[in-house]
């Protein structure tokens, strides 16, 4: 199995399983916390859980760019490549700044929850959580150009671009219904759709057009 394949499925893999440890260890007011909401997370939460769930996160997302990068090097010997690429990698980027400003915010609130007035500590986390959200227009943007950027043939079944697409894009519907519980839905998808993928990547070599071993291997395409 080629690097960037291991690399794309090892990253993606890495993504899910931070992005759920992360939520698992430092959960945060949803956009529709009252005051008392905010003084009782701030009261329950543990600094250290918190920060450890922080890094979790922030190390998911950096994980994120890995696989998009990674992914993107995968399909080039089949001639994917063109703005798509850069659009990806740019939205994984801004998901990426978007969330570690936000976990940074709420760390800030976690830390110093008894010394800070209660409206302080409840604009900060409503900042923290509004920051954490707009990543998923990053995440939006990656998957959307990602499904751009695969084509019919290569390493990867011909269902990856369009549910990628759709994904994609349902995440990024999402973002207005933030505050309610069916916002997740999406991004739940996105990690399915990122699992799924992974689990390809480690499973299949990626073989250059016009090899020897390309020449005997069926496509993804021809597999589905």
């Amino acid at each position: 199995m080629s690097r960037n394949a291991s690399l794309t499925g090892l990253s993606g893999l890495a993504f899910v399983i931070l992005t759920f440890t992360g939520f698992g260890l430092a959960p945060m007011p949803g956009l529709s916390a009252t005051a008392p909401d905010v003084g009782q997370f701030l009261a329950s939460a543990q600094p250290a859980q918190f920060t450890a769930g922080t890094y979790a996160q922030i190390l998911a997302y950096t994980a994120l760019l890995v696989f998009t990068s990674a992914i993107l090097r995968w399909l080039r010997p089949w001639g994917h490549t063109g703005a798509s690429g850069t659009l990806a990698v740019a939205g994984a980027t801004f998901a990426l700044a978007s969330v570690a400003s936000g976990l940074a915010l709420a760390a800030a609130a976690v830390a110093q929850a008894h010394s800070l007035p209660g409206p302080t500590a409840m604009v900060l986390l409503d900042a923290a959580t509004r920051a954490t959200w707009l990543s998923s227009v990053g995440l939006a943007l990656a998957l959307i150009a990602l499904g751009a950027a695969l084509r019919a043939k290569g390493p990867l079944p011909r269902w990856c671009a369009p549910a990628a697409i759709i994904v994609g894009i349902l995440v990024a519907t999402a973002i207005p219904l933030a505050a309610s519980e069916i916002a997740h839905l999406p991004a739940t998808l996105a990690d399915l759709w990122i699992l799924v993928v992974s689990f390809l990547a480690l499973r299949r070599r990626a073989t250059a057009p016009g090899s020897d071993q390309a020449a005997r291997l069926p496509t993804a395409g021809a597999i589905v």
